[in-house]
């Protein structure tokens, strides 16, 4: 039974970025709509879990997984609890419990955290009200394709236990919102002098900057990092443009002595961007002068502000708000409380996102239809796969006006990026070195998107006065061993991040003992090619001159005919791998996506104990389950932006969209998604490990009619040779039996024709299908 103190119905979330966050805060306002009033929400972390938890009568959780199957930071603590194995089979007998999962099923740990989460809520005698729910981003409506069939049969469950009052109904439409803050505009020269003092770098956002207190550093753990060196280290005319970055702290710190130093080698820095574009836009959108001043206070006056007062309207939005990240589906259900029932008109003739969507309806009922559960494939054609940002999507509903203090609600706060620190504070005192993939790639529609912390890297000049970078340290998973102790180092890509830190403290300390006894360091990299992306290669073959690493293995797996990776060199040295596990206490640490990487390189691993070994499968699971345990085998995500390779996410989105769309009913629709998953397939090709055979494959499953001349990969990635594989696949349609009277062929050919213009290679796509006489016949 529910004591005083709990609510009938408690919301609890784990989240990251935000996105469960904002899930868990429409689950309790449709709570609200069902007249459960005093639904209650926390994180996971906020909420007295060890105290009253048991005393729930019905818990909601929504939880999401980052890294390599970790749970969220706001949520590790509670977990932590709950893991405690004093608490018995009996601790939450009479609780009934939902979870539901955010993750991404092309990684290796897909949903971990919910998967967990639910078995040890069993374990510790709660009772599941309905069946565990999944949401999985890779599906063609993210994790909306899970969470809307699962909040129906939540809430029926739920209102099997508390019925609507009598006379009551659920009433879902957009609720009037509240103000939490309250706003005071004044003239761009007013409190000139009180602004001066209160925007200094040092003291005008120590409450939002601040880390939590699990971070490491200094005093307040914040340091106001000086950039001295930004410089690309892939070469100019390699697709991806990796950085080498280095900061100044300000770092009074001793290298001589480990144990004051800022930061280890295997610690993460954080960083706060600033938005380097759609200021302007926001700007235009209040209709105020960036130099103009604000004085912000919560509304009811209780709560801590989170953001800085006073503040001019240009800091607001390059500092503070993220006004470049995309919105979620309940920022369209309350912009919508500001729509009329005016048409939109005049953005159907400019923008064309508007000719299909906008045409004959009023704004407020598509932002309605945008924020409700059948309009989710609205919402992602129109909004997320072309990462539309909350500026964008305000500049397109200009009539839709939204007071500033509203706005300082539905527009979330700037989040933090965080980065695998590249150097030892041992070596380089003073200095956080970063390496950084600048994450660049273009949309269905063929928008180029940049990420938003990878634009403000870009805008970094060493060579110019530069504002103070706000950036924390926290602890990583690696924590290098004695001195003694051998090392595997895997890390290709950006991954070798960490690994370069760990072997420059390792240079460091071995060179400060006058010890060349230290124990081996056995380093494994991969990259596409050795003349475009080996970085730091001239670097890491001076260290093994040197012999500051044992042996070094790299694997460039474009340079050949055949693909290599460093699995394929792990396999290849199984004999001192083996031995290296088996008879011996070093480390092996691991640092690349969390997709693939984790349980390839465990099972090559594990094979090689099996195969060298001569040992059954479970002895080998066993034995690497025991290096696990003893931290003998650590893997770590390569900490970069998350939106790092969005365009082959936004390829796979599109494939499973295109899968269930069945294509071979011909229409307008249909064709308007194969040319979307077209254009997508190309970034796919050249900027991802998709093969032109994958996609090949992928059409003529979708398509069995169609038949491809054959391209070989580097063909595919010529510019004539997709134009002629686009045209060839449009001809299939156009000529497929399936294709039925209503539309017609010249119908079809007039959408096409309209997709062409909007493409950024125009003019050779446009010429090539024009030219081929057969597509017209």
């Amino acid at each position: 039974m529910a004591s005083p103190l709990t609510p009938r119905l408690l919301v609890l979330y784990g989240s990251e970025t935000g996105t469960a966050q904002d899930v868990a805060e429409f689950v309790q306002q449709l709570a609200f709509n069902r007249h459960l009033l005093d639904t209650q929400i926390f994180s996971m972390d906020a909420f007295p879990v060890s105290q009253l938890l048991p005393q729930c009568s019905t818990v909601i959780f929504i939880v999401s997984t980052t890294g390599d199957g970790e749970a969220p930071e706001n949520m590790r603590n509670s977990w932590r609890c709950l893991l405690q194995k004093k608490l018995g089979t009996q601790w939450m007998v009479g609780v009934r419990f939902a979870v539901f999962g955010l993750g991404d099923s092309s990684y290796a740990k897909y949903n971990a955290v919910a998967r967990r989460l639910q078995g040890r809520l069993l374990q510790l005698g709660a009772s599941e009200l309905i069946e565990r729910g999944l949401g999985d981003d890779q599906h063609a409506y993210g994790y909306f394709g899970a969470l809307n069939p699962w909040l129906e049969k939540l809430w029926a469950a739920v209102l099997q236990l508390y019925p609507l009052p009598e006379g009551q109904i659920v009433d879902d439409s957009p609720k009037p919102i509240e103000p939490r803050y309250s706003v005071t505009i004044h003239g761009n020269r007013e409190m000139e002098v009180d602004v001066a003092k209160v925007l200094t770098p040092r003291t005008d956002a120590s409450n939002f900057y601040a880390p939590p207190r699990t971070s490491v550093g200094r005093e307040k753990g914040i340091y106001w990092a000086r950039v001295v060196e930004n410089k690309r280290i892939t070469a100019e005319d390699w697709e991806q443009d990796v950085r080498h970055l280095e900061f100044d702290i300000d770092s009074d710190s001793s290298a001589g002595d480990p144990a004051e130093v800022p930061f280890r080698a295997g610690d993460i820095a954080v960083v706060y961007p600033e938005n380097v574009t759609g200021v302007d836009d926001m700007l235009k959108y209040v209709k105020l002068d960036g130099d103009t001043v604000i004085s912000i206070s919560a509304g009811d006056g209780s709560k801590q502000l989170d953001l800085p007062s006073p503040i001019t309207l240009y800091d607001l939005f390059t500092k503070f708000l993220a006004i470049l990240e995309t919105p979620r589906r309940s920022f369209f259900e309350k912009l919508s409380l500001f729509a009329t029932n005016d048409e939109e008109t005049s953005q159907c003739a400019s923008n064309p996102d508007f000719l299909l969507m906008f045409i004959f309806v009023t704004k407020k009922e598509k932002l309605e239809e945008l924020a409700s559960a059948e309009g989710v494939d609205l919402l992602y054609d129109y909004c997320i796969r072309e990462k539309k940002t909350y500026v964008e999507v305000l500049t397109d509903f200009p009539s839709v006006k939204v007071p500033l203090t509203i706005l300082l609600q539905l527009v979330p706060r700037q989040q933090p990026r965080s980065y695998s620190i590249s150097s030892s504070a041992l070596l380089h005192p003073g200095r956080v070195h970063l390496t950084v993939a600048i994450v660049n790639f273009l949309t269905p529609y063929k928008r180029r998107r940049n990420g938003i912390c990878s634009a403000f890297f870009q805008s970094l000049d060493p060579s110019k006065e530069q504002k103070r970078v706000p950036m924390w340290i926290k602890h990583g998973l690696f924590e290098p061993p004695g001195l003694e102790r051998d090392m595997l180092l895997i890390g290709p890509g950006t991954g070798l991040a960490s690994m370069r830190a760990m072997v420059q403290e390792r240079q460091f300390l071995r060179k400060q003992g006058g010890d060349n006894s230290s124990g081996a360091i056995y380093l494994y990299f991969g990259c596409r090619h050795k003349n475009k992306d080996f970085l730091y290669g001239d670097e890491l073959r001076g260290l093994m001159t040197s012999g500051d690493i044992t042996k070094f293995h790299t694997a460039f797996s474009r340079d050949q005919d055949h693909k290599i990776y460093v699995q394929t060199l792990l396999a290849e040295n199984k004999e001192t791998v083996f031995n290296f596990i088996v008879n011996g206490e070093g480390c092996i640490y691991i640092a690349g996506s969390a997709k693939r990487m984790p349980n390839d390189v465990y099972e090559v691993l594990r094979d090689i104990l099996r195969s060298v070994g001569k040992m059954p499968l479970p002895t080998a699971e066993k034995i690497m389950k025991t290096l696990a345990r003893k931290k003998r085998y650590v893997f770590t995500t390569a900490m970069e932006d998350v939106e790092q390779a969005e365009h082959v996410r936004s390829f796979v989105k599109l494939a499973n969209l295109t899968q269930t769309s069945q294509l071979h009913e011909w229409n307008l629709e249909s064709l308007h998604r194969a040319l979307q998953w077209a254009y997508a397939a190309e970034d796919a090709v050249s900027g991802s490990d998709y093969s032109q055979q994958d996609v090949e494959m992928r059409i003529r499953q979708w398509f069995p009619v169609a038949t491809l001349p054959t391209l070989s990969v580097g063909e595919a990635l010529t510019a004539n040779a997709l134009c002629h594989a686009r045209i060839h696949l449009l001809r299939s349609i156009l000529q497929s039996p399936f294709l039925p009277s209503h539309p017609t062929p010249s119908e079809l050919l007039i959408a096409v024709l309209e997709e062409l213009r909007r493409t950024r290679d125009e003019d050779s796509f446009s010429n090539a299908f024009i030219e081929d006489h057969s597509l017209t016949r």
